[in-house]
Formats: C-alpha cells, sequence, structure tokens
C-alpha cells in the first residue's frame, strides 16, 4: 500500500522531469536560431539599433535575411513553452521550482520572439519599402485631455519611402482648410455605438471631438476621415505622440534650440504643457511647439539620431500609451494590435477596467490633475465579484499666475468658468454584464448612473467640477456575475488613459469566505492580494482560488 501510493508520485515527477527536457531542447534550438537572425542583421547587442538604421535610413535587406531565423525562433520557443505547460504538477518541491522557473523564463522569451519576429516583418511595411506611405501626425495636447489623451491642436504628415521618414508638415489645426471652428459639412461613417454615445457631442463631425473614446483605433479612423474632408487627401495611418513621448524620444537626439531655449529630453513636456503658455502669446506659443516637432524630426531625417536610444524611447513611449500606431490596412494594423501599439485592448477581453475623463473646462489644467484610483474585489462562492473602484480627483491648479489670464488656467471673460476650475466629464469603462451599479458622490447615498456603451463595454460616468486647490472623491460599485473563469481564475485588466502624470492605483483581491488566493507566479497562497503603484502601462493581474 506505501508503495502504491507513491507510484503515482514519481510517475508525475518523471513526466514533468521529461516536459522539461524537452522545452529545455526545444529552447535551446530557439536560442540557437535567434542567435543566427542577430548574426543576419550583422550586429549583436547595443550596436543592432545602429545596423537598422543608419544614415537616417531603415536598411530592409538585413531585416529580411533575419526574419526566417526569428520565425524559427518563435516557432521552437512556442513549442518549449507547450512542453513547459503540459508538465504535471512535480510532487518534489525542487522540482516544483525548476518547473515554475524555466515556464517564467521561457514565456518571457517567446514573448521576445514573437516580439523580434513581428517588428521584422512590420518595418518594411511602414517605411515604405513597397511605396510611399503617408501618416497623419497628431499630436495630443495632455493639458486638455480627452479618451485617447489629449485634444489634437496640431497636426503634421509624415512621409515614409524606402526606408526614410520625414515631417512634411506641421501646424495648428485651425490652418486646415475650411476650418469653421473644426466642423465639417456633414458627420463622417463610424460604429453604431459610436454615433450613438460620442455623436451628440460631434465626434463624427467635429476636429476637436475625434478622439473621446478611448478606442485609440477607431478614433484616429474617424480622425482621418475628417481629415480627408478638410483636404481631400488620403492618408495610410496615424501617428499619435504628445510632449511626454518627446521625453522619450529626445535622449536620441541633440538639444533642439527653439526661440533661444535648448530643449531637451528633461525639460520638453514642462515648456511644451505649462511654460510656453506663460512665456509666449498665442502665435509665439505655435511656433515654439512647431519648431520642438520640426527640429526633432528633422533629426531623425538626417540620420542625426543615436539608434539604439531611439529604439529604446519608442519602446518606452509606446507601452506607456503615449505613442500610438493605427493603420487603414487591417493586416498591418493586426500587427500592431500584436505588438501593443495600436492604443488599445483586446475587445475580446473579459474583465477591463479604464478610468478615463474629457476636459470641458477649455483650459489645460489637466496639466495639474492627479488621480488615484483605488479598487477592492471580492470574490464570491457564487463565482461573481463585487467590485469597489472609489477615484480620488485632486486639482492642483493655482487660482492665477500673475499676469494676462492665459489657456493654461482658461480666461473666465471668454469662457465663463472660473481661472482654474477642472470641468470634467468622468468616465469609467467596466466588464461586459456587469450589474446593480451604484454611484456615490459626497455623501453615503447612492444613484443608479449615467451609461453609455463604448466599444461594447457598459461606461458609467458623471460630470465632475473642482475648483482650483480642491478635491473631489467618487465611488462607483459594481457586481460581476460570472467573474470566475472553469478554472477557478479571476482575471483583470486595468487599463490606463494617457495622463501627464500617470494615474496611482491600489487594488485589493479577497476571496470566497473559507479559501485563499494563489497569484500568479507566487510560491504560496495568501488570504489577500494587494497592488499599488502607478499605472504607467496596462496592468494584467490573474490569481486564482485555492
Amino acid at each position: 500500500m506505501v508503495a502504491g501510493s507513491w507510484l503515482p508520485r514519481i510517475g508525475r515527477d518523471v513526466r514533468a522531469v521529461r516536459a522539461l527536457s524537452d522545452g529545455a531542447r526545444e529552447a535551446t534550438e530557439g536560442a540557437r536560431a535567434a542567435v543566427v537572425g542577430l548574426g543576419a542583421l550583422g550586429a549583436e547587442g547595443p550596436e543592432i539599433g545602429d545596423s537598422l538604421f543608419q544614415r537616417g535610413k531603415v536598411r530592409f535587406e538585413p531585416l529580411s535575411r533575419a526574419l526566417p531565423h526569428f520565425r524559427q525562433a518563435s516557432v521552437l520557443i512556442g513549442a518549449a513553452s507547450r512542453s513547459v505547460n503540459r508538465a504535471p504538477q512535480p510532487s518534489i518541491e525542487y522540482l516544483r521550482d525548476i518547473l515554475s522557473t524555466a515556464g517564467d523564463d521561457i514565456t518571457e522569451a517567446q514573448r521576445a520572439a514573437d516580439t523580434g519576429a513581428l517588428l521584422l516583418d512590420l518595418l518594411p511595411d511602414l517605411f515604405g519599402k513597397g511605396g510611399r506611405r503617408s501618416y497623419l501626425l497628431a499630436f495630443q495636447s495632455l493639458g486638455e485631455s480627452r479618451g485617447t489623451g489629449g485634444v489634437i491642436n496640431f497636426y503634421g504628415v509624415l512621409e515614409t519611402s524606402r526606408g526614410r521618414v520625414r515631417l512634411t508638415e506641421i501646424a495648428p489645426t485651425p490652418r486646415l482648410p475650411d476650418w469653421n471652428g473644426g466642423i465639417i459639412g456633414s458627420p463622417v461613417r463610424g460604429p453604431q455605438w459610436l454615433k450613438e454615445s460620442y455623436g451628440p457631442q460631434k465626434a463624427l463631425q467635429q476636429w476637436q471631438q475625434t478622439n473621446l473614446t478611448p478606442n485609440f483605433p477607431v478614433a484616429a479612423n474617424i480622425l482621418l476621415k475628417v481629415y480627408e474632408e478638410f483636404t481631400g487627401e488620403r492618408l495610410d495611418g496615424v501617428v499619435a505622440m504628445d510632449p511626454i513621448t518627446l521625453e522619450f524620444l529626445m535622449p536620441a537626439v541633440d538639444p533642439v534650440v527653439a526661440f533661444d531655449t535648448h530643449v531637451t529630453s528633461r525639460n520638453v513636456a514642462h515648456l511644451l504643457l505649462r511654460d510656453s503658455y506663460l512665456r509666449f502669446d498665442s502665435d509665439e506659443q505655435n511656433r515654439f511647439l512647431i519648431e520642438v516637432v520640426d527640429g526633432f524630426w528633422a533629426a531623425i531625417s538626417a540620420g542625426k539620431a543615436d539608434a539604439r536610444r531611439l529604439a529604446e524611447g519608442v519602446a518606452q513611449a509606446t507601452s506607456s500609451q503615449h505613442f500610438k500606431v493605427y493603420m487603414r490596412d487591417a493586416e498591418l494594423q493586426e500587427k500592431l494590435a500584436r505588438l501593443g501599439a495600436d492604443g488599445f485592448f483586446d475587445t475580446k477581453a473579459s474583465n477591463v477596467q479604464l478610468v478615463y475623463h474629457q476636459n470641458y473646462g477649455r483650459n489645460k489644467v489637466d496639466y495639474y490633475l492627479h488621480r488615484k484610483v483605488s479598487t477592492e474585489i471580492r470574490l464570491g462562492v457564487d463565482g461573481a465579484a463585487q467590485v469597489t473602484t472609489k477615484i480620488k480627483l485632486r486639482n492642483r491648479a493655482p487660482a492665477q499666475l500673475g499676469g494676462a489670464p492665459t489657456v493654461l488656467l482658461g480666461d473666465p471673460a471668454i469662457e465663463g468658468i472660473k481661472a482654474g476650475m477642472n470641468q470634467m466629464l468622468l468616465s469609467v469603462l467596466v466588464p461586459k454584464g456587469v450589474q446593480d451599479a451604484r454611484l456615490h458622490e459626497r455623501s453615503e447615498s447612492s444613484v443608479v448612473p449615467f451609461s453609455f456603451d463604448d466599444s461594447g463595454f457598459p461606461v458609467f460616468w458623471d460630470v465632475v467640477k473642482m475648483p482650483p486647490g480642491s478635491s473631489k472623491t467618487i465611488r462607483l460599485e459594481y457586481r460581476i456575475p460570472e467573474a470566475l473563469d472553469e478554472g477557478e481564475r479571476f482575471e483583470l485588466l486595468v487599463f490606463p488613459q494617457t495622463l501627464v502624470h500617470p494615474e496611482q492605483y491600489d487594488i485589493t483581491i479577497r476571496p470566497p469566505e473559507g479559501k485563499r488566493l494563489w497569484a500568479e507566479g507566487a510560491d504560496s497562497p495568501e488570504e489577500v492580494i494587494s497592488l499599488t503603484g502607478a499605472l504607467s502601462r496596462p496592468l494584467q493581474l490573474a490569481v486564482w482560488v485555492n
């Protein structure tokens, strides 16, 4: 009997060792293919970027040589991941540790291999190997928030051809032909949910409202249609950036001199988001921004950029949602989505929470806005989840800055809103199928919140007004009826709105009564799982009820 009880355990351990052996062999072959691919690129380590981008031009030949090897590496490391994931849980603790570590390492290696293969495949198309491509450059002003980041007060056109990129024009949006306050004759076509939810705010007809939805691919498509109505020009895609994008990218170039000011990665964000409003009148401020943005892209076009630093900056700006790309071509757009460069989440996801707002004060006081979101999730024995989300908003804008009123704080004589007032439409996108939503403000009394639909997800909203120096807390409660999947797993994606100051978060997950929680990658189950930090990139959580 004693020997019989050990036999199944020994069998599991043997199968686990075999799976580890197969995974190690496949991962080694994959790593070898990746090394060959790196050799085909013509460089190793920090010099890879320089081998791909030289004298202002993406080199296509090394890409085509390396791509088959990176694809092979992706396939082999994917096979290694499947081998390790099929392994039974060993009875020996030492083997369990090895299996867990191997799984984490292979997952990371697979992500790197997949990303490498995707990039090598995508870059020739983006940089005009098959012919010239033109992109609308949408420069978002984060001081005046919109769903995708900020109102688009400046536009430009980026052209790529034979590996080169150049900025052909940049201007404030009122210079578009027949501007008329940004309104075109009739609404463009868009998804039905967009028409119903944002159409009354002219999202399909007015330039400044095209990006009310946080769904960047949809907003970008609408923006292209509105641009085409203004200019008659059909472009291939949209590249969205903002002052913090430049903060990430400018370490790759020499300082840009604008109005006798040396603009670098250390001061560019604050210069564009705050100081330029105080130092210059409207026309001078426009010229200052144009000189900064044009100077940066001129350095890229002339090949006066450190390729490694530029690649690192693009990666940081993309992961933090400050740099987003949209392509009309569906196949290329799907690749951008797989890279996480499309500026939105997979709408097939189940449990998602996204807090975002629109600035309706017609000022730039979101430069002074700080937001903290505290979310508590109580899992029930019935598989449901009760969610309480507290949103604390703090408006650190001063009532005045001295001198004449500026658009930074708003001019009450023009807009009829107190200087420094933060007036917003606050929205919370929540999982599909939620029930019993209640909104609390000021007191314990609650109301059923107003709601609309965005990308198939319910969105609850409220109008919030905060005088300078004040704060406000909004509490939203809702129930997810089927929060756990068949494996007793709960997943949550917390997606960020692009802000000047990243949203601060703390998340607490509590198990059903009498149960414990096992977090992904944890060594042991816990009574409560808590996380805190800055939401500078999408946060994916997964826990199992134990």
